[in-house]
């Protein structure tokens, strides 16, 4: 793992903490929320939230699909929402002249800009 090599290097890393904000050689951090979470849920976390002198922030994050990904794909009836489905051409399943590229595509390939600027390519010939 990633983050066993950077403890062996002396770097502290946590999970389930989110940067909510960084100025100068400080950062605000709080406890991670699901996207879902409730005004309560949000609020409690806020105000656990506490800062600290940074040496150096290094931000690392997961990724989901935007908004109007999931709204496309919840309209054409796709049951999985982290993309829309694409065929081998990066046709839109379902879509009729549609394509995606990128991390808005499930393609079956990893959603990095390396690959999403050779589907772009791929997709503009």
């Amino acid at each position: 793992r990633g983050s066993d090599h950077l403890i062996s290097k002396g770097v502290e890393v946590r999970t389930g903490a989110a940067a909510t904000s960084a100025e100068g050689a400080e950062a605000t951090f709080a406890p991670s929320v699901a996207r879902d979470a409730t005004p309560e849920q949000k609020a409690e976390a806020a105000a656990r939230s506490f800062r600290e002198e940074t040496g150096a922030l290094v931000w690392a994050a997961g990724i989901g699909a935007r908004p109007l990904v999931t709204k496309l794909a919840e309209s054409l009836g796709q049951s999985d929402l982290r993309g829309l489905k694409v065929d081998k051409r990066m046709r839109v399943v379902g879509a009729e002249d549609v394509d995606a590229i990128g991390d808005a595509a499930l393609s079956g390939f990893p959603p990095t800009a390396q690959v999403a600027a050779q589907q772009g390519k791929h997709v503009g010939r």
